[in-house]
């Protein structure tokens, strides 16, 4: 899929299949149904804001890299503020039964587009990244179609996927997971720009710490 994404227009038809095949992995559709998970350990309200604080190990990196360390505070500020004004709606999303046994890395590297939908290589080497709120999991994918640049297909996929999942709940976490999947992904550009610093992952920290400040602005 991110061949198709970075050359041509994915159709709405694809879009669409891809969506309900999603649905089916996350278990909110009718198709499917994926466990449920009742330990509180997993996407609490703490957990989240320490695995979105991580990326201030890597003010540093990002700082020499490109510039945009003093931006790291502006996301975690916006992120942590965000997590404490909702404490309840996490604590809600977990009695309600909203942490699955996910797929943990839902973005297009890991999606082929053939006759049908093939989603592949999840998580497995950890809970604490696989077990977590569906609207976490959707996020991921919608925060890589907007890092493509392909914003309208973003808000299909979301539109679809609240209309197939009937969780309009979702929708009030979504701008948080997105800013801490665009989190993770400038974390990674920083692990590699440390490891082997150049152009390329300078310009991938660029892009998602910018992606992930935008979408910590829009945080009510």
């Amino acid at each position: 899929m991110v061949a198709l994404l970075a050359t041509t227009v994915i159709s709405c038809s694809d879009a669409f299949r891809i969506i309900n095949r999603i649905g089916n992995v996350i278990g909110l559709s009718y198709q499917q149904k994926i466990e449920v998970v009742k330990d509180k350990e997993y996407s609490s309200a703490e957990v989240v804001k320490q695995q979105i604080d991580d990326l201030g190990s890597f003010k540093e990196t990002i700082e020499g890299a490109c510039g945009l360390g003093s931006r790291v505070d502006f996301i975690l500020e916006r992120s942590d503020s965000f997590i404490e004004n909702n404490r309840d709606l996490f604590e809600k999303r977990q009695e309600n039964g909203m942490i699955r046994d996910c797929h943990g890395d839902l973005h297009s590297a890991n999606i082929f587009i053939t006759e049908k939908i093939v989603i592949f290589d999840c998580i497995e080497f950890s809970k604490d990244f696989r077990y977590v709120d569906t609207a976490s999991e959707i996020a991921f994918m919608a925060m890589d179609l907007d890092a493509f640049g392909k914003e309208d297909y973003s808000k299909l996929f979301v539109d679809r996927y609240l209309e197939l999942s009937g969780d309009a709940e979702a929708e009030k976490l979504l701008g948080l997971y997105k800013c801490y999947r665009a989190n993770v992904r400038a974390k990674i550009a920083a692990i590699d720009y440390s490891q082997h610093p150049g152009e390329q992952p300078k310009e991938r920290i660029k892009k998602y710490i910018e992606l992930a400040e935008k979408y910590a602005a829009e945080l009510r």
